[in-house]
């Protein structure tokens, strides 16, 4: 059975962005191991009874948690009505051809929003495309409702484009935080059944979320191929990368920008986690 320390180290992971949780959301976040609900649920009732845990209605959560059940439900609906938005919005999207998955990432995508939150997408191209792909998407869609770069405040239910990836670069070094990030991502463009890939290319993720892993894995479809781009966007690519480097160098601030790879409005709250738990 899971020792205290692996549960407790899943409550002070989403205590730290304001989540109690409920007995299902417990069972999919076990970290490290992979024990059938009913025995989570088992080891979950004694540990309120001793005060380890608390429980009100639906929620558990550590005794020193400043818990709220109107904030917890409202987050839950305001998450579920961010994700709809930004279906939604990708749907009457015009999406140039270089684009293969497009997902929905960060608060909206781990089900557990504030009202007042934009909507974070990483969008994933065929590769040597993505400043094309880039310049296009703004090109085609001027009027998408989009949080804008140095928008810092005014920016509730508006798109924020903060990662784009090539198909060929979706691999990422294992963390807490970053495997919590992967498995939450909710896909809502995917004609090429690419979160089978992104899900398989890091496949690290199992060894610290075993179920959530298993049950994200079953719920894909095999990949299918898509044609690489041609010479001329090759060349187009480059250029537009240098277009809009020399235009953002004078601004950037703790953006990593690469050639294949670029986050935008990048949170990393990997050290605070570290010293957390």
């Amino acid at each position: 059975m899971q020792s205290f320390r692996q549960i407790e180290t899943v409550f002070k992971y989403h205590h730290f962005f304001g989540q109690a949780l409920t007995l299902d959301e417990v069972y999919t976040w076990q970290y490290g191991s992979n024990y059938p609900k009913d025995e989570i649920k088992e080891k979950l009732g004694p540990l309120v009874v001793k005060g380890r845990l608390k429980k009100v209605a639906d929620y558990y959560f550590l005794p020193d948690f400043d818990f709220d059940l109107k904030k917890q439900n409202n987050c839950r609906y305001q998450a579920s009505r961010k994700l709809k938005l930004a279906d939604k919005s990708i749907k009457q999207a015009k999406l140039p051809k270089e684009v293969v998955f497009v997902g929905v990432t960060g608060s909206v995508a781990a089900g557990f929003a504030l009202s007042q939150d934009d909507i974070d997408l990483v969008i994933v191209v065929k590769d040597l495309s993505l400043w094309l792909a880039r310049l296009k998407f703004h090109l085609f869609n001027l009027n998408l409702p989009r949080r804008l770069p140095g928008q810092n405040q005014n920016f509730q239910d508006l798109i924020c484009l903060n990662l784009w990836l090539e198909a060929g670069r979706i691999k990422f070094p294992p963390s807490l935080y970053t495997a919590h990030e992967l498995l939450n991502t909710q896909p809502i463009y995917d004609p090429y059944n690419f979160h089978s890939v992104w899900l398989s290319q890091n496949n690290w993720l199992s060894q610290f979320f075993p179920v959530k892993y298993k049950i994200k894995l079953e719920s894909t479809k095999p990949a299918k191929r898509f044609k690489p781009i041609g010479s001329a966007s090759l060349i187009a690519n480059g250029l537009a990368y240098l277009v809009q480097r020399l235009y953002m160098l004078p601004k950037q601030t703790k953006e990593q920008v690469g050639f294949r790879q670029a986050f935008f409005h990048k949170r990393d709250y990997k050290k605070q986690l570290d010293l957390l738990i």
